[in-house]
C-alpha cells in the first residue's frame, strides 16, 4: 500500500528529531536507531555496539543478540531510508538481499573472510555468535528488513524464499512504514506495575526476543486486584490494549 504524504511527514519528522538529538550523521542511521528502539525499548545505552552500518558491513546495518539458557535469538537488521515520498515506491532489491545471503553463508561456514572483515563491531558480533554455536545453543535468526518504503522486489523475494527453504532457523521480517507509525502511535500507552500470587510450584520461564515472562497458575483474587481500578468499580482497560479479543460491551460479546 502506497505511503501518503502525511505518513511520510510523520516518519521523516521523527527521523530528523532523532538525528538532531543523538547527532546521527545520516537519516538512515537515525531511522535504524528508531527501529532498534522499537524492537528493544531498553537498548539506548547499547546502540553503538548494536549498529554495524559502515565500512565493510557486508550488508548488515545492525545486530542484536538475545540469549536464553539454551538458545539465542539473533536479530540482523538491514535498513533503507528514502528521503522523498517519490522514493518510497522502491523496494529492497536483489543486490541488497544477496549481501545478506552471503553474510549468512559465511557466518554458518565460519569463513575466514568474515572474521577478517574491516568492521570491528561486526567482528565482535560474529565471534559472539560462533561462541553460542560452540556452546551448543540453538540459534534462531531474524532478518529484519526495515524501510519507509516497500518490501521486496520479485527477484529479491525469490532469493529470500531460497534462503528460508535451505535454513529452517532463518526467517525474514519486514518493519515497514505502517509498522513504524503503528509503533510510535502506541508510545503513550499507560504502563502498570503490580504483583501476582502464584499457586503451586509449576512455573515455566519463556522468552520472546528481549521480553521475558513466565507461565504459571495465578490466584484469581490477585489478578482481579491487579486489573481493577482504584475504586474497584471497573477494569484498567489499557492493560488489554494488545489483546485482540477486545470486549465489545455488555451486548456485544468479544472481538
Amino acid at each position: 500500500m502506497a505511503l501518503t504524504q502525511v505518513e511520510f511527514d510523520i516518519i521523516d519528522a521523527r527521523v530528523r528529531s532523532e538525528m538532531r538529538s543523538k547527532k546521527w550523521k545520516t537519516k538512515s542511521l537515525a531511522f535504524l536507531a528508531l527501529v532498534l528502539g522499537q524492537y528493544f525499548p531498553s537498548i539506548e545505552d547499547e546502540l553503538p555496539e548494536s549498529i554495524t552500518d559502515g565500512a565493510d558491513d557486508r550488508g548488515v546495518d545492525g545486530i542484536r543478540i538475545v540469549e536464553a539458557e539454551s538458545s539465542a535469538d539473533i536479530y540482523v537488521f538491514q535498513a533503507k531510508y528514502r528521503d522523498k515520498l517519490s522514493g518510497t515506491s522502491r523496494t529492497f532489491n536483489e543486490g541488497e538481499i544477496l549481501k545478506i545471503q552471503m553474510f549468512l553463508f559465511q557466518l554458518f561456514d565460519r569463513a575466514n573472510e568474515l572474521q577478517d572483515c574491516g568492521n570491528i563491531t561486526l567482528q565482535v558480533a560474529t565471534n559472539r555468535i560462533w561462541n553460542l554455536h560452540s556452546e551448543g545453543k540453538i540459534c534462531r535468526y531474524h532478518i529484519v528488513l526495515s524501510s519507509n518504503a516497500e518490501y521486496l522486489s520479485p527477484s529479491a523475494k525469490r532469493i529470500v524464499d531460497s534462503i528460508v527453504s535451505a535454513h529452517e532457523q532463518v526467517r525474514f521480517e519486514f518493519f515497514g512504514p505502517k509498522d513504524f507509525i503503528s509503533s510510535v502511535s502506541s508510545e503513550n500507552h499507560f504502563k502498570e506495575d503490580g504483583s501476582l500470587q502464584v499457586i503451586g510450584k509449576e512455573i515455566l520461564e519463556r522468552a520472546d526476543g528481549d521480553i521475558r515472562g513466565v507461565v504459571a497458575s495465578i490466584d484469581a483474587r490477585s489478578f482481579m486486584e491487579l486489573i481493577s481500578t482504584n475504586d474497584g468499580q471497573g477494569v484498567k482497560r489499557h492493560l488489554f490494549d494488545e489483546n485482540l479479543r477486545v470486549f465489545l460491551g455488555a451486548k456485544g460479546g468479544y472481538n
